[in-house]
């Protein structure tokens, strides 16, 4: 205890029994829940559950955003390319969304912000780090100018870098 060292360190996960009534996260979450077996339906099912939440009420993903968020992003890390793209327009789409909701579509919005600072960690993967998946995938989608997923990304983009910054320092802690 004498010295600065710390002597262990904790890692929560937030895990959802809560089971939504929006059905497009309720989609989302079963999709989640199974996708750990790699065939290729089960891959086109998880692409399809990401899509979908385009359509999803924004105030019920404001009630499971630390959920929601933390499950796009541990997909992010460990999905294929197709559904992982899917999954970073669903990331910027309900950031855009929360934005909207709360008002805050010209400055940073507090819950968003409180996300990345109290609650957010690195998905344990050991295929690509999360600031490395989130400046490809924004890279990506930034070829394409007049795309809506570009557009979003741009519009949430603090909320992006915001991530990848708190990514690279759990990284190099």
């Amino acid at each position: 205890m004498e010295s600065s060292k710390a002597q262990f360190k904790v890692r929560v996960r937030v895990e959802s029994s809560i089971y939504p009534r929006d059905e497009a996260l309720a989609s989302f979450f079963r999709e989640f829940r199974a996708r750990h077996a790699t065939a290729a339906d089960e891959e086109r099912l998880m692409k399809r559950s990401l899509d979908a939440l385009a359509d999803c009420k924004i105030s019920e993903a404001i009630r499971l955003l630390p959920v929601l968020l933390t499950m796009l992003l541990e997909t992010l890390c460990s999905a294929s390319p197709v559904v992982r793209s899917s999954a970073f327009a669903a990331l910027c789409r309900i950031a855009a969304g929360v934005l909207r909701k709360t008002g805050d579509e010209t400055h940073r919005s507090l819950v968003l912000s409180q996300f990345v600072q109290y609650i957010m960690t690195n998905p344990n993967h050991d295929e690509k780090p999360l600031y490395l998946v989130i400046l490809e995938e924004w890279e990506r989608v930034s070829a394409d100018e007049k795309s809506p997923v570009s557009e979003r990304a741009l519009n949430v983009s603090w909320f992006l870098l915001d991530i990848a910054v708190k990514a690279i320092a759990l990284k190099l802690h």
